[in-house]
């Protein structure tokens, strides 16, 4: 989209537009069997991805410029089908090699097609979850996108 006022490119950037780009650049990674922008309590396939909001902040950047940023989790489950020491292995190995692929999309991918100016992606957080299936092993990844919007 083109009309700054020094002739850039002009990036809107919003929740709305950023997450649908974060969903489709999540559901070409075939490793991932579901992909929902809210949660669920159940999925039908697995690993399953949820993304959500959880900050966003405009910081001054220089005279002419503010750093507009919006961060995302990005959920990932994989059950367990027991507590035993084999499904621990096998859930972390299954999300350890997820995470990897999640990551490197966002390493190709840094604009969100054109949503954003640049974005990065850090494991930031590994835990379990009880959810109605039982026990999940759970890895979020945080996402920060960044645009610098004229002022």
């Amino acid at each position: 989209m083109s009309g700054g006022l020094r002739g850039e490119t002009i990036i809107k950037m919003s929740f709305v537009s950023i997450i649908a780009q974060i969903k489709l650049l999540l559901e070409a990674i075939t490793d991932i069997k579901e992909v929902y922008d809210y949660d669920r309590g159940t999925f039908s396939g697995y690993p399953a991805a949820v993304i959500y909001p959880t900050e966003n902040k405009n910081d001054f950047e220089t005279t002419t410029q503010n750093r507009v940023q919006y961060v995302f989790t990005i959920r990932l489950h994989e059950p367990m089908e027991s507590t035993s020491a084999t499904d621990h292995a096998k859930a972390d190995r299954i999300l350890r090699e997820v995470v990897d692929k999640v990551i490197a999309k966002f390493d190709k991918n840094y604009t969100l097609n054109n949503a954003v100016h640049f974005c990065y992606a850090t494991p930031s957080v590994w835990g379990y979850q009880t959810r109605e299936t039982g026990a999940v092993r759970v890895a979020e990844i945080k996402l920060t996108c960044v645009k610098l919007q004229t002022i």
